[in-house]
Order: C-alpha cells, then structure tokens, then sequence
C-alpha cells in the first residue's frame, strides 16, 4: 500500500538556518585579533549636527491641536461647513448631515458628547435631531482660531462632555496706537460648478485707541451636488412628481445668512466687548434625516470683560441666545403619507449663561485658573396638528 510523501523542505531549510548561525557565532569566537587594548584602535570624530525645526500644532491630537485662520483659510472655498475644516487635525472626522451642520467627531464621540463653545458661548442644539449643530452658528470665515482637545481636558473649558472640547473664536477686536481713527475690510466670494455652490463673506471695521466697531456677514447657498455617475436606476425622487436625474443626490441644498455687529471699549487694562449674531437658514436638506430643516433662525447677544490685575487676570461673561427651528419634509421627500400633509415640527429655545474666571499667577512657577459658570437652557418642540381628510 503506498503511503503518502512527504515533504522534507521545511527541515531543510531549518537545516540550512542553523549552520548559517553556527559559522557565524565560529567566526566571531576565532578571530584572532586582540583587541583588550583600545588605545591602539583608530576612532575617528563625527561632526555634531543641529535639528532646527518648528513644531506643528495640526500634526496630531494628542491631547489638543490648533488651526489658526491661514489653516482654516485653506478649505474655505471646497466647503461652508465649519466642522468639516476641522477634519484637517488628525483624529477629527465628521458624521455627515447637512451642507453646514456636520457633527463633529473625536475618536468615537460626538454630539452632546463633546462640548463646543463658540466665543465663550457653550451653544446645545435645540433641534432634537441636533439640525442645527452649535458649530453652524459660525461661517469659516468668520473663525479666527480654533483649539480642539481630545478625551481629557482642562478644567477650565471641561464639563458636560466625555469626548472632548473644541473651542472657536473669531478675531479679537483691534484699535488703533492713538486717536487716529483707522478702518479695514475683507471681501471673500467663492463658486463651486458641483451643485452651483455661491456666496460671498465681507468684515469691516472703524476704530480708533479706545473705541472698536466691526460688522461681519456671511451668505452662502446650494443645489443639490452630483454623484460621480448615475448611482440610482429611477429618477422619482418623493413619490409626488419631484424628479432628480439619476447621478443627483437628493436633499443636499442649503441656504446660510448670517450677520453681526461687534463693539468694543478699551481702557488701559481692561476691555468690555458686545457682540450681537443674527443667522437665518431659509432651508438645509438632509439625505440621511427623514425630515428636513426649512426654516432656523438665531438671535444672540454675547457680552464678555477681560482685564489685567496685579495678581493676574480676570475674566466675566454672560450671554443670552434665541432660537426658532422649524422641521417638514423637503421637496425632495415623499410630503403625502395616506391622508397626513407632512409632518411639522417647531422648536422654541431659550439658553442664558454666565462666567466668571481669575487666572492667578504664581510668580513664574505656573497658574491657577478658579471660576464659576451658569446656564440655564428652557426648549419646547411641538407639532402642528394635521386634519386629516
């Protein structure tokens, strides 16, 4: 009876390994060279060669990155989202929603797991589907600098989140070195051809030494963006007579205004800044959401006090916030389920706040940072009621 063979490559090659190690370990222990003393052996000196570099704070998110506004700058005109910019700092990423209301995602995390505060502003999306995230309240060309902190943060900007922190500012006010009265201003447009995506951003501001006013608006509006090729085999887009070509992705338009008004007071040491922000969304579709957001519209008013004291720095704020958020199905949604016209959703909300911050110095050898904070954010959502026929 035969029997199967059976292969001897692997011995072999063990084998082979073996007496590869053995003369190699047998070259070593014969060498017939002395070489206890090390005085007769020639060294020879390397030159010592600097490393001059700068460090990166967008490298990676360790336990916080930085995007200044040249970073930020960069992908202005491929999006009008705010959180999507921040996806430049490794370990960011977004969960897709509307043309600017991504959400934010540190490793994992998101939503009411982390906390944004947009100047000092620690903003909770009134919408229960969060529509209207707290990062869409500001357009990218209106954010300065934005600091983001992952997992654990400082106490100081901690608390009500188990992702992390990010934190937005716009640009600090600027005067002028005496009582010239000096004014600058920006003008930005853009254009994207996918989704014939428009807008435009303008800020200008008067000033003089003691006295700052500045004035910021922002607009931007698209259609429905395309596919990179026909993904559907129909063109029926709500079951109502609406038709999408096959390569559009329906339910992708959006329409932002934005506007607002700084003034700020310095005197010496210390600065008092009042800043009213107006934005309305006309409409922001959803592909993922099976409602649309036709209608928000936001009114705040932020007040915030810095100044310098011999023992370091004191900081107040307070601020008060109003929005009114509207929800429906969207044009290219199904409107009619049986007898029932859409179903209307409106969101009334109210956030108060305030702070209070001493950063006291230590005298070289490190801070302090104590403080207090209040905020109390009432909301109501109700639904329209429907006759049905």
């Amino acid at each position: 009876m035969l029997q199967p063979l059976k292969s001897t490559t692997p011995a072999l090659k063990l084998s082979v390994l073996a007496m590869a190690l053995f003369q190699i370990s047998n070259a070593y222990a014969h060498n017939g060279e002395d070489h206890s003393n090390t005085d007769d052996i020639p060294m020879a000196y390397l030159p010592t060669i600097t490393v001059m570099a700068t460090a990166s704070d967008t490298s990676n998110l360790g336990t916080s990155a930085t995007l200044n506004k040249n970073d930020i700058g960069n992908k202005q005109v491929a999006t009008s989202d705010t959180a999507t910019i921040l996806t430049k700092i490794p370990g960011i990423n977004v969960q897709s929603a509307g043309g600017i209301s991504n959400l934010p995602v540190i490793r994992g995390l998101a939503d009411n797991r982390l906390r944004i505060l947009v100047d000092g502003v620690d903003s909770i999306a009134s919408c229960p589907n969060s529509m209207n995230s707290p990062l869409s309240y500001i357009s990218p060309s209106a954010v300065e600098e934005t600091t983001v902190y992952a997992g654990v943060t400082p106490v100081s900007v901690g608390g009500n989140s188990i992702g992390g922190t990010i934190v937005v500012e716009s640009a600090e006010p600027t005067f002028s070195e005496d009582s010239t009265v000096v004014t600058s201003g920006e003008v930005g447009t853009f254009y994207r051809s996918n989704g014939n995506g428009y807008g435009a951003n303008i800020e200008t501001t008067i000033a003089n030494d003691t006295l700052s006013l500045s004035y910021k608006g922002s607009y931007a509006k698209s259609d429905n963006y395309d596919g990179g090729g026909d993904f559907k085999s129909y063109t029926d887009a709500s079951g109502d007579g609406k038709e999408l070509s096959k390569d559009e992705v329906g339910s992708t338009a959006f329409e932002s205004q934005t506007q607002s008004v700084d003034v700020a007071y310095q005197n010496g040491d210390h600065l008092l800044q009042g800043t009213y922000l107006w934005q309305r969304v006309p409409e922001e579709l959803y592909p993922n959401q099976r409602m649309d957001m036709l209608d928000n519209q936001l009114d705040r008013i932020n007040l915030r006090y810095k100044t310098d004291l011999s023992w370091g720095q004191l900081e107040a704020q307070a601020y008060h916030e109003d929005v009114d958020h509207y929800m429906n199905f969207g044009e290219d949604k199904q409107f009619l389920y049986g007898t029932a016209p859409g179903m209307p959703m409106y969101t009334d909300s109210e956030t108060i706040g305030a702070n209070l911050k001493g950063i006291i110095d230590l005298t070289n050898q490190g801070t302090v940072t104590v403080g207090a904070e209040y905020q109390d954010t009432p909301s109501m959502t109700y639904g329209q009621p429907l006759v049905l026929a």
